[in-house]
């Protein structure tokens, strides 16, 4: 596992949002070895819902059925916290993309494919940052 990744004192419970089923597969079992909880939706409108119970960090991707990332991280800088941090995901890594996913408040954009360690490291520096 990556060298880049910090401990959590209590586990970080982690929005997972992706409907690639190969892709969260991988991903959660990878999430939880490092001790974070992970709570995941296939879609838009069940993330909505799952983010009203709570969380440390997302990742979100772009192009979600049923709602879409764009509109999911609306509903989370809204609705649930303007600082939690944002990790989103696409395979369509456009400038446009990047500008407006920042405009709207993702914290980082991430290309797919990504390396596992890569995301890891991320995750735990945006979760080490204060709030």
């Amino acid at each position: 596992m990556s060298s880049s990744a910090l401990p959590c004192a209590t586990p970080a419970i982690v929005l997972l949002v992706d409907d690639d089923p190969l892709l969260v597969a991988s991903l959660t079992p990878y999430l939880e070895a490092q001790g974070w909880r992970v709570r995941y939706a296939a879609d838009g409108d069940s993330a909505t819902r799952l983010a009203d119970a709570g969380f440390d960090a997302a990742v979100v991707d772009m192009m979600l059925p049923r709602g879409g990332g764009f509109r999911l991280v609306h509903h989370l800088r809204a609705r649930v916290s303007p600082a939690v941090p944002v990790i989103m995901v696409s395979e369509f890594d456009a400038p446009e993309h990047r500008a407006y996913a920042a405009i709207i408040g993702v914290t980082a954009f991430l290309p797919k494919p990504f390396a596992l360690d890569h995301l890891l490291g991320l995750l735990g520096q945006l979760l080490a940052r204060p709030s």
